[in-house]
């Protein structure tokens, strides 16, 4: 995810890696609110594994997660990494009979829509999408069809902002997006108050 401030240079490929506390206190939400329970879990832009990690500390060894990253990633901890663009990347992982039932991460900003169109285009019935995004993915005229097509299950807006550089926050508010391939309805809004020093 893009995380730098107007002016500052860029990260290659947007390479900014998400706090393994904040990983893990989203994947323990998304847990719990959606009584999850994936066979098979994908973490797009897998770069560090922070959230293979945290699939790892909330489900143990049950799932098979599968990594997909345009660079090397050495040591992210998943079970298969394809080395591809994601926007490139098949629906079913290689070698895998089923679609991913959870596909979660922390995508490019700079890409964020085409990442998140490709990754809905995955969900088997009941399968979750779940983005660490800028809370700005909400606005654009430009977007409006797509929020007319891909209406979210769930938002929850971090009350702390995250440092994706290892320095200060950025100027920039976040959120994570759920999105349950069936789901009709409103969107509904929740809170992420704490997350530093989760375990």
């Amino acid at each position: 995810m893009s995380a730098t401030g107007r002016g500052a240079e860029r990260a290659e490929y947007d390479s900014y890696h998400t706090p393994d506390a904040l990983a893990l206190t989203l994947t323990r939400r998304l847990a719990a609110d959606f009584c999850l329970q994936p066979r098979t879990v994908l973490e797009p832009s897998v770069g560090g594994g922070a959230f293979v990690r945290a699939v790892r500390s909330v489900w143990g060894e049950r799932p098979y997660v599968a990594g997909v990253d345009i660079q090397d990633v050495p040591g992210c901890g998943a079970d298969g990494v394809t080395r591809c663009d994601f926007l490139a990347h098949p629906p079913v992982e290689p070698g895998l009979a089923r679609r991913p039932g959870l596909i979660i991460g922390n995508p490019p900003f700079c890409e964020a829509e085409p990442h998140t169109r490709h990754a809905l285009s995955f969900r088997p019935p009941g399968g979750v999408v779940a983005f660490l995004l800028r809370l700005a993915f909400l606005e654009s005229k430009a977007r409006v069809p797509f929020w007319q097509e891909n209406r979210p299950a769930r938002v929850y807006v971090l009350s702390e902002r995250p440092s994706f550089t290892g320095g200060g926050t950025d100027s920039c508010a976040y959120g994570f997006f759920v999105w349950q391939e069936g789901h009709s309805g409103a969107t509904a809004m929740d809170w992420v108050y704490s997350w530093k020093g989760a375990e």
